[in-house]
């Protein structure tokens, strides 16, 4: 015997893992509404017909009528590519989470490599300093006001 739309609304959404009030909730309906569609007293309109398909992962053909394909196409590729627009709002949540996380990952990693590279320039402007002084002492030049003024600025940055 052939299901009523009721009956396949019903068994879809318990595969879907969805309970009345989180597929109502989903689906932006009433919970008195998708129970009076499981209990075959009224059908949804086309809209909703087509959200509540793609919330359930299949056909609205075979959701209205039972003809077709119990499982869509597109949720084959929704397992392939775990598209965001079709999960669950848990699954949104976890997906966000878990971007975010990621994102605070590279940023940790960018501020490590900009923690190196601070001390790389640190550590070379310190040799700069130190070089350029010694070079002068060594010629027994004296350094123009100007020089040492760059030296003395250079000295305190690093300190």
């Amino acid at each position: 015997m052939e299901k009523s739309f009721g009956q396949r609304l019903d068994e879809l959404m318990k595969n879907a893992g969805y309970n009345k009030n989180s597929l109502s909730r989903e689906a932006g309906v009433h919970p008195t509404t998708l129970k009076n569609w499981i209990e075959n007293k009224t059908t949804p309109d086309d809209l909703k017909l087509d959200i509540i398909a793609r919330l359930l992962h299949t056909s609205k053909g075979y959701l209205y009528s039972g003809i077709g394909d119990k499982h869509s196409i597109k949720e084959k590729v929704i397992k392939k590519d775990n598209d965001f627009e079709t999960q669950t709002i848990d699954n949104k949540l976890n997906m966000i989470f878990n971007q975010n996380k990621n994102i605070l990952d590279k940023f940790d990693k960018i501020i490590d490599e900009i923690e190196v590279i601070k001390d790389t320039l640190y550590e070379e402007n310190s040799l700069f300093a130190a070089n350029f002084e010694r070079i002068a002492a060594n010629l027994h030049v004296d350094l123009s006001d100007e020089n040492q003024k760059v030296i003395d600025r250079t000295k305190e940055s690093l300190n």
